[in-house]
């Protein structure tokens, strides 16, 4: 796992020092080695190449957990130890993940295995938080036009950011109260709710709906800083 995930360990490692798993671990150097060369050579994608190979042979390995009705356990023990060992490279991590569930499926053994990975993430609510807030903008989108469930887990992850925040009136702002939760600006916040409203026009009905409901909660003012979600709808009715 270690070979596999960590993107600052050399692609040269011996073999002889893993010897109990030396033809896994083989590969993972050769496809990490001719990641390596041919990345230069390459267009430029959204997550690197080192992302995608890495997406790719963890697609693989779910894929082979999961062919057997009873290693799913298995394959959520397998993805706990790859999250905990990339303790210090979560950045990365997110990226592995997001190329594996942008992963082109042509069976339905990786189809199943995008749905295993994607019912990991919402278990896994500081994760999937992680993501959002650190990975491209472009990229989260292309995540929520792809997987209908990582759409749904995103809207969630928005409006957690936002009833977490109060109105600052030494700064005039909105600002995140709780030091549990990524910090995230209410500019930012309103940018992820644009570019998604934008590039899922069917969601613009209910979400609109669903911050008026909230706003009526807190008293149906139009007075700026009174409520986050009326000033969210201000924006996004703009």
């Amino acid at each position: 796992m270690k070979i596999l995930f960590d993107s600052m360990s050399p692609a040269d490692t011996k073999q002889s020092e893993y010897q109990d798993v030396s033809g896994l671990c083989s590969r993972i150097i050769q496809c990490k080695s001719a990641c390596k060369v041919l990345s230069p050579l390459t267009d430029v994608s959204a997550v690197g190449a080192d992302a995608e190979v890495q997406g790719a042979m963890l697609m693989e390995e779910l894929a082979a957990l999961l062919s057997q009705s009873s290693e799913a356990c298995q394959a959520e023990h397998f993805l706990d130890s790859v999250l905990q060992g990339c303790d210090g490279a979560a950045h990365h991590f997110c990226l592995v993940i997001a190329a594996a569930l942008l992963t082109t499926t042509n069976s339905a053994a990786q189809t199943a295995s995008q749905d295993f990975l994607l019912d990991w993430l919402q278990r896994k609510p500081s994760e999937l938080q992680h993501m959002c807030s650190t990975l491209p903008a472009t990229l989260v989108i292309d995540l929520s036009k792809r997987h209908l469930k990582f759409r749904d887990a995103y809207c969630v992850v928005l409006k957690n950011w936002a009833s977490d925040m109060e109105y600052s009136i030494s700064d005039g702002e909105w600002v995140q109260t709780s030091t549990n939760q990524t910090s995230v600006s209410f500019q930012r916040l309103t940018e992820h709710f644009l570019a998604l409203l934008e590039a899922c026009p069917s969601l613009r009905e209910g979400v609109v709906k669903e911050l008026n409901v909230l706003k009526i909660s807190d008293g149906d003012f139009d007075v700026r800083g009174l409520s986050v979600w009326g000033d969210l709808l201000s924006i996004i009715n703009k």
